[in-house]
């Protein structure tokens, strides 16, 4: 018989992880108390049918849980947040930002399959083909039936849901938008996990109904396939990487230039546009699309200036 006790060191290590993970950003926060709600449902429910997972990971779960409050709740007071005060955009009424966020997470998953419909299928036939293989090497405990397929499809599907919805909801709650794409990335790792799973479970039910070698070879042909495919996407981003640096190097300058003002006692500072339209990137402060003009009230507060912008010389 296995412990039903919580380890421990795991109980003790929780606490400043949850807090620390949760206060990376207002995004990544929203999204990980949603998952722990869920996670803490699900837990509760095992621990009436004195499930031994349950037992075992509720304390913990629940840790987690409210020392991911106490961080959402730092964010929330943290002087940071002065800046939404010098911003044109009213925040959301606060009943509304529910609402909102189920219609923006149905219109990004729907984008997303829409623009970018290779890489998602590329997950699902790799982690299809994969699961094969692992069928084939290791017999899996459980034999995966289309019905009980179909009904874990309808969970994993309303999970991912809610979880693209609640990474929706602070920039629907402060800027009455959609998430910048930097925030969406755990929308897009969402959606990518969510299609992962489900795959798997394809693979698994197919191989339980036609046990063949030849899906099998068919499996590892699409494994090779797919892995090519992402070796070239690194090799594409890789190359990216100068660019990259070019722009650093520019914004290392820019900061040089506002200390040397800074230093001759200027309090109102112009720099000059970084031009780095060659890498798709355009200067921070001048793009409408990303806020410039909080940007540039940051700045104006970090560096201690009345005012700075970007200007073309």
């Amino acid at each position: 018989m296995g412990r039903k006790e919580p380890d421990e060191l795991a109980v003790y290590l929780v606490a400043p992880l949850a807090f620390v993970a949760g206060g990376l950003s207002e995004t990544g926060c929203a999204f990980l108390v949603s998952m722990m709600v869920l996670m803490l449902a699900a837990a509760w429910v095992g621990r009436r049918k004195q499930a031994d997972w349950a037992l075992k990971s509720y304390s913990t779960i629940l840790i987690a849980f409210i020392f991911l409050l106490v961080s959402m709740l730092v964010l929330i007071v943290s002087p940071s947040n002065s800046r939404y005060g010098t911003m044109a955009v009213k925040p959301t009424n606060i009943l509304l930002v529910p609402f909102i966020s189920f219609e923006f997470s149905f219109n990004f998953i729907v984008d997303s399959l829409k623009s970018l419909p290779y890489p998602h299928a590329i997950v699902v036939v790799f982690f299809a083909s994969l699961s094969i293989v692992s069928a084939f090497l290791v017999s899996p405990r459980r034999v995966i039936t289309f019905k009980w397929m179909g009904l874990s499809f309808l969970v994993i599907t309303i999970i991912a849901f809610l979880l693209i919805a609640a990474i929706q909801a602070p920039s629907v709650e402060f800027y009455s938008s959609y998430p910048e794409p930097r925030a969406q990335s755990l929308s897009r790792f969402t959606m990518f996990l969510g299609l992962a799973i489900m795959a798997w479970l394809i693979g698994q039910a197919v191989f339980n109904r036609w046990r063949k070698k030849w899906l099998v070879v068919v499996a590892l042909i699409f494994i090779g396939l797919t892995s090519v495919y992402t070796i070239r996407l690194i090799t594409l981003n890789y190359a990216q990487l100068p660019g990259y640096a070019y722009r650093a190097n520019l914004w290392d300058q820019r900061d040089r230039d506002i200390k040397l003002a800074l230093s001759q006692g200027q309090k109102t500072v112009a720099v000059t546009v970084i031009d780095t339209h060659d890498i798709g990137v355009q200067d921070i402060m001048r793009s409408k699309d990303m806020r410039g003009d909080w940007v540039k009230n940051c700045g104006s507060d970090y560096y201690g200036l009345d005012a700075i912008k970007a200007i073309l010389h």
